[in-house]
């Protein structure tokens, strides 16, 4: 199925200065790693909602320290994270 993307300027500049694609080609690419993303997050969420149900939702140091771990990853300053101060 096709569909009209509308793009910024800025954008379809820096792709048609650094990409070796169509622009169709790369904004068809970009669309499904998002797609894909979108999927990956959608599948954590739901093994998190089952281990939720069977196990019970996780304490707030438990949580603040795979928040901070996730925000590490990301390369994020998890200095703002909520539980942060709870981890010993």
């Amino acid at each position: 199925r096709k569909i009209t993307v509308t793009a910024g300027k800025e954008c379809v500049a820096f792709i048609d200065r650094l990409s070796t694609e169509s622009l169709s080609a790369t904004e068809s690419a970009a669309l499904s790693s998002q797609v894909e993303e979108l999927a990956r997050e959608q599948a954590l969420r739901d093994l998190l909602d089952g281990w939720n149900a069977s196990h019970g939702e996780p304490s707030t140091r438990a949580r603040g320290a795979a928040e901070s771990a996730f925000a590490e990853l990301d390369g994020v300053d998890s200095s703002h994270v909520a539980g942060r101060n709870d981890r010993a």
